[in-house]
């Protein structure tokens, strides 16, 4: 409103605090709200990454040049019974059961947890659960020597910058795209009055 007042101009501005802090509450709301869908979604990338590519090491030995070979007679014996002659690989079981999961009770509101590894499915051959036959290829027992590629492929995924990027970008265009959707709808209802 601009007024003039003995030949001064003068302008007044009205500021509704209330109209601004239930503005900044919405934006903070939206905020929470975009980020965490973001941080799931990128949670949910790093594991599928994670199970994908630990499958990848397996079947195409990739980190075997690191490993003990395997024991001569164990090796023949895999090979004259029909077995897949690769470390770490014999029926295919344990490959094919590295999987990515949500762990039950996280999402809206709460930790976006996603993991990947292995499920305490029984190993119908070697008569024990996945997690106990991964741990004895990570750290080695007994006669069996160590051959890590859980710890090396963890330590490759958290040095990687993409998904801490990949996350940021989320959360910036989804609150642009909204953001930006609000302002096309609050001048179409400016334009009808």
């Amino acid at each position: 409103m601009a007024r003039s007042l003995q030949g001064k101009v003068q302008i007044g501005i009205k500021v509704d605090f209330r109209q601004a802090r239930k503005g900044v509450k919405g934006f903070i709301k939206l905020l929470r709200e975009v980020s965490e869908d973001a941080c799931q979604a990128s949670a949910r990338k790093v594991a599928q990454v994670g199970a994908q590519e630990a499958q990848d090491i397996l079947e195409e030995q990739r980190k075997a040049e690191t490993w003990p070979p395997l024991n001569k007679d164990y090796l023949d014996r895999k090979i004259r019974e029909g077995y897949d002659p690769r470390m770490l690989i014999r029926s295919r079981f344990y490959l094919e059961n590295i999987k990515w999961w949500k762990v039950r009770g996280s999402g809206k509101g709460r930790k976006a947890e996603y993991r990947f590894g292995v499920k305490q499915v029984m190993h119908p051959e070697a008569k024990m659960k996945l997690g106990r036959l991964a741990a004895i290829h990570e750290y080695g027992y007994r006669a069996i020597p160590a051959r890590p590629f859980w710890r090396p492929l963890a330590y490759n995924l958290r040095r990687r910058k993409g998904f801490l990027r990949d996350t940021f970008r989320g959360i910036f265009e989804r609150l642009w795209k909204v953001r930006s959707a609000k302002l096309v709808r609050d001048r179409a209802q400016a334009r009808r009055r």
